[in-house]
């Protein structure tokens, strides 16, 4: 009986532990990406949803970088998709893509972005915020195909790069 209680004692310890640990391993956000659509035709803009949903018990920072024309463009503000061919190759990058990835060419002028006004809002628990991102501006998506797309988000909490689930994209000529 003593070996029994023992055993249940310390079962009982581990799974608190456990259980402690699987707690402390929650990402405090939860990203989505949808495209508008699955079926694009080359050359259409290529419109992608991002969600971000906090789904801690505090204050999220979210970083928001107006751009020319007052336009946001979450792919500056720590949502950069990550676009892959149906070989895993990452299609070309645009001017802007490459701009905002920093790997600029030699012939891009500037060859770096300068920004001159950044705000940050707090994102309340239970709140969700929403964006835009237009692949097409980022990628050279002119050769039809199917493309498959997550947006990763780095979690200050965790210090670990969280990331959508993929979503799937078909260009038609």
């Amino acid at each position: 009986m003593r070996i029994l209680s023992k055993f249940l004692i310390f079962a009982i310890a581990v799974g608190v532990i456990l259980a402690g640990v699987a707690q402390a391993q929650v990402a405090s956000h939860k990203l989505t990406v949808r495209p508008a659509t699955d079926v694009f035709k080359v050359g259409s803009k290529v419109r992608l949803k991002v969600e971000l949903e906090n789904v801690s018990d505090h204050d999220l920072t979210i970083t928001v970088i107006p751009w020319e024309n007052n336009e946001i463009h979450p792919e500056i503000e720590g949502f950069r998709p990550v676009v892959v061919d149906a070989n895993g190759k990452e299609p070309p990058l645009t001017k802007w893509g490459r701009l905002v990835f920093g790997r600029p060419d030699p012939s891009d002028n500037p060859n770096h972005l300068e920004f001159t006004m950044v705000t940050t809002s707090p994102l309340a628990p239970g709140k969700t915020y929403t964006s835009e991102i237009i692949l097409s501006d980022l990628y050279d998506l002119s050769v039809p195909g199917t493309y498959t797309v997550h947006v990763p988000r780095f979690d200050e909490d965790l210090k670990v790069i969280v990331k959508s689930k993929a979503t799937t994209i078909t260009i038609v000529p």
